[in-house]
């Protein structure tokens, strides 16, 4: 059948003429289209789901209450294109009190954002030019691709390995990628390594941007999720970072707001004001009340420290399952994610070639979803935020997923 002349002038953004027909799937996008067909040929198990990267818990009563509250006020009622000043001010004060950084100014510095995805593609949109290179630490989720490719950017990955502790090797960027690069992405803590980024790291980007004149984005969606006594760090708590750079924060996460789609970029003004720009320009704005919500959140960050403590009690069971299991694993200081490198196979058994094959053979065969990185030395992600409501369902889910590995012997390199 012939092509209409609608999928004839789809842009080319959007894959053109083979949009919605080969494109191909991303690995997430595989692993969910994998778990219903799996759920129904496994009926008498309950799918265990490590593979989520949003919190099981709703937000705080307090913050629901406050938005209900602010949601009632007439004032309120109007659209909302800039940043409430309660807002920008409560943001400003948890970035002193959690991360020790002190010179972010509420009026210039700080901007709400509609979540990490849409701040992400706001910098893209403000900085990157066709043809201009944006350096992206790899593994990089894929919206932020995405959001270079829109863009017209050209994307330099920057591999994270093992035998640099997963964070970046600025010495490895070919000099002709840093002439031409104007934005340096990074992601500290990690998402999937849950990986910490240290002050001599962030000081040695900061000297890179500046040589290189390019700006640096660190999303920072789980800076705040620390375990053991770690101590939260912040890219703009380092010397010079505010003249070079932003950080983006979300609320989801750590006050487990993830479809409140609500945070703010923090740190150079006018980095900051160009990314809201486009931001109110393509009308990603907030309801005040929502606005106001967050900074009741902001105020109240015992909501964080609630958070933390379930998933650090999750994370010690879990570890505990794997590393009887045969994988060589420690609990992360940081972020809902458990990293591993998979299994080359079973003994006697089936092999995996890679740990995509792994993970499907973990849906298929157990039930048991989890998210494979290729590009991060062929490993899994185990998230903490399964579904379970108390310590003994907690409990009950990781005893089940010890159950269903019980008797098996993986193979590993």
């Amino acid at each position: 059948m012939a092509d209409s002349y609608i999928q004839k002038i789809i842009s080319e953004r959007l894959g053109g003429r083979r949009f919605g027909k080969d494109m191909d799937l991303s690995v997430n996008d595989k692993i969910s289209v994998s778990k219903s067909s799996a759920v129904a040929r496994h009926p008498e198990l309950t799918l265990i789901d490590f593979s989520s990267n949003e919190p099981d818990a709703m937000a705080d009563c307090g913050v629901i209450n406050e938005f209900a509250k602010q949601a009632n006020i007439w004032e309120n009622r109007v659209y909302s294109n800039s940043t409430d000043n309660e807002f920008a001010l409560a943001a400003a004060k948890y970035m002193e009190n959690t991360f020790g950084v002190e010179n972010l100014n509420p009026d210039t510095d700080i901007a709400y954002n509609s979540g990490v995805y849409s701040a992400v593609f706001s910098v893209m949109q403000a900085f990157i030019n066709p043809g201009d290179v944006a350096v992206v630490t790899s593994p990089a989720s894929e919206y932020v691709l995405k959001a270079v490719e829109l863009s017209g950017g050209e994307i330099y990955l920057l591999p994270l390995t093992e035998s640099n502790v997963y964070l970046p090797d600025l010495d490895s960027i070919p000099e002709d990628i840093a002439e031409r690069a104007k934005v340096l992405y990074i992601n500290y803590p990690n998402n999937p390594t849950g990986v910490m980024g240290t002050e001599k790291v962030f000081r040695k980007i900061v000297r890179f941007a500046k040589k290189n004149k390019m700006i640096v984005v660190n999303d920072a969606t789980y800076a705040s999720v620390v375990y053991d006594g770690a101590k939260p760090v912040s890219f703009l708590g380092v010397n010079g970072a505010k003249d070079v750079g932003i950080e983006i924060h979300s609320l989801s996460g750590s006050f487990n707001m993830s479809g409140w789609a609500i945070g703010f970029t923090a740190g150079n003004t006018l980095i900051v004001k160009a990314v809201s720009s486009f931001a109110a320009l393509s009308g990603l704005s907030k309801f005040k009340a929502e606005q106001l919500a967050a900074k009741y959140a902001l105020e109240h960050t015992e909501i964080t420290a609630q958070t933390v403590e379930k998933y650090s009690r999750r994370m010690d069971m879990l570890t505990a399952v794997l590393k009887k299991c045969g994988f060589k694993v420690k609990k992360p200081k940081a972020s809902m994610f458990l990293f591993a490198k998979a299994p080359k196979g079973i003994k006697d058994g089936i092999k995996f070639k890679t740990s995509e094959d792994f993970c499907q053979w973990l849906l298929n065969e157990k039930l048991i979803a989890a998210v494979p990185y290729k590009d991060c030395g062929n490993g899994v992600r185990f998230s903490v935020t399964f579904a379970a409501l108390g310590e003994n369902e907690e409990k009950s889910v990781i005893e089940s997923f010890a159950e269903r590995l019980s008797g098996i012997k993986f193979e590993f390199e």
